[in-house]
């Protein structure tokens, strides 16, 4: 048994199977090997690599890569992508001293700001 992508005639992934050659040769549908078990539904298979499902609908496919409308700020806390914002957001958790982060600990929460290059 081996996993195999099913793709659409766009090369959109539909379904990921485990299956054998001799299924996938009587099948109508087109099936690509996914040996390295790159392939996730809603990705593509472009120039013969697996491309993940876009990650939000603003964001393009440049080189292979998912591609923000504007790069990633160079920070090291905890970074996420806003879509209906269409900016990052940072969030820097203060836990008390020696505990963990958890889902109780509290955060500050900053908006990128792309004029001035700054979370506010």
């Amino acid at each position: 048994m081996a996993r195999y992508a099913q793709l659409n005639e766009n090369n959109k992934i539909t379904n990921v199977v485990l299956a054998d050659q001799t299924w996938v040769d009587d099948q109508e549908e087109t099936y690509i090997l996914d040996s390295n078990e790159e392939a996730q539904v809603n990705g593509f298979y472009l120039n013969s690599i697996f491309i993940p499902a876009q990650p939000y609908p603003s964001w393009t496919l440049v080189n292979n890569v998912w591609t923000p409308p504007f790069p990633k700020p160079n920070e090291t806390d905890s970074l996420d992508w806003n879509e209906s914002l269409q900016t990052w957001i940072q969030y820097t958790f203060h836990p008390e001293e020696g505990q963990e982060v958890g889902p109780d600990t509290p955060f500050t929460k900053k908006t990128w700001n792309k004029e001035t290059s700054v979370f506010e």
